[in-house]
Parts: structure tokens; C-alpha cells; sequence
């Protein structure tokens, strides 16, 4: 009997790995400092923490908005959101990445 996949699953479509890797590209260049769980982290910690949960989740991420919304913006385990400290601004990491990823898009028109 062929398992059938489960309707929640979507595939990962060539442009929303791009923009993600993109995004990935933007927070390890960044100067910016990484907050979660109330810890510090540098950029390149953040990114790959990140890439570990999207490595792990990619089959339910069907587009960069939910890369964000499910991946980059809180804890999985602690539901606090993600923090990032640049230039003594603080923001959250769903607001700063989101600002990138309609940045990155209006540049590719």
C-alpha cells in the first residue's frame, strides 16, 4: 500500500531556497548580535542554528514568509522570539528579516 503525504506538507520550491539562502547570506554578514532564550549569539551562530532548524523542517516550509514566521523568528522550545541587536537598535528577527526579504525581491524586479 503506497503512504500517502499528509496535505500540511509542502515542497520547497527552488526560489524559496534561494531567498532563504539569501536571508542565511544577509545575517552572517551582518554586525549584528543574536538573541535567544535571553543568550547572546554572534551572527554566524545565529545562521547556523537556523540552517539546523530549517534543514530539519524544509518539507513544511513553502515559501521564505514561513521560513521566517516558523523558523526565524522564536524558539521551538521556549516560544520567545528571537531578538536582534544592531547598531543599539533592537528589533525582532522576524521584522528585521522580513524588511530584508521585500528589500531582496523590489531588487530583483
Amino acid at each position: 500500500m503506497l503512504m500517502m503525504q499528509p496535505l500540511s506538507v509542502t515542497a520547497t520550491s527552488a526560489n524559496t531556497d534561494q531567498e532563504v539562502q539569501h536571508l542565511f547570506n544577509v545575517i552572517v554578514e551582518s554586525d549584528c548580535t543574536f538573541i535567544r532564550n535571553n543568550t547572546e549569539y554572534t551572527a554566524s551562530e545565529a545562521r547556523d542554528h537556523m540552517q539546523r532548524k530549517y534543514d530539519y523542517a524544509k518539507r513544511w516550509i513553502g515559501n521564505a514568509e514561513q521560513f521566517i514566521s516558523r523558523i526565524a523568528s522564536k524558539s521551538s522550545m521556549s516560544g520567545k522570539s528571537y531578538q536582534i541587536r544592531c547598531q543599539n537598535q533592537l528589533l525582532y528577527s522576524d521584522n528585521w528579516l522580513i524588511q530584508e526579504l521585500q528589500r531582496y525581491r523590489t531588487s530583483r524586479e
